[in-house]
């Protein structure tokens, strides 16, 4: 579906690759694992404050797009929970993380994309370099946008979120219930 397409993802034209359905944007997993299903009306710091959605690409690193964290697959809609699911910054899971089951939902493996915990998630990367030996983190959001990634916030709003945003900035804004505050570099 074109809607899991972004244009600029060069892994990602059809929405198919590697044998896969791929997507090449996210969810924040903070605010679908901590408040899902009544995230709207829930969200602590608000959602004009709060990162729902985020740009990545489909196949960060590996174009064959193998199962595991450093490949970077992203897979939409994922049916099975594995490895590739379309979420990152996974409440309180490390990147060596697996857990059989989070916070009443069995059959999660949490595995890929585990990216620390809140207040260290890793910054966005724009225009990655790509394959095997490139440098595209797959435990981040990424774009092929000059300088910009872009976010979908809680209130429906699109925002440009320039890769020079400090880590308090994007953290808070990826953090649903931190009552921090998102700086004017956001």
């Amino acid at each position: 579906m074109s809607a899991y397409i972004c244009p600029s993802d060069p892994t990602n034209q059809s929405g198919l690759g590697a044998g896969w359905n791929l997507a090449s944007y996210n969810v924040n997993g903070m605010v679908f694992m901590m408040f899902y299903p009544t995230f709207s009306a829930n969200i602590p710091d608000g959602s004009s404050n709060t990162i729902f959605f985020v740009e990545h690409i489909a196949l960060c690193r590996n174009p064959a797009g193998g199962n595991n964290a450093t490949d970077g697959r992203v897979v939409w809609p994922a049916i099975n929970l594995t490895t590739g699911d379309p979420i990152v910054y996974w409440p309180t899971q490390s990147t060596t993380n697996s857990v059989a089951s989070y916070s009443g939902f069995t059959g999660f493996a949490i595995q890929y994309p585990g990216s620390g915990t809140p207040g260290n998630w890793r910054l966005p990367q724009s225009s990655p370099t790509l394959g095997t030996t490139g440098n595209c983190d797959p435990l981040t959001a990424s774009g092929m946008h000059s300088g910009v990634v872009l976010v979908a916030m809680g209130d429906g709003a699109a925002r440009s979120v320039a890769i020079g945003v400090s880590s308090a900035s994007w953290n808070a804004a990826l953090s649903p219930a931190g009552s921090d505050t998102i700086g004017s570099d956001f």
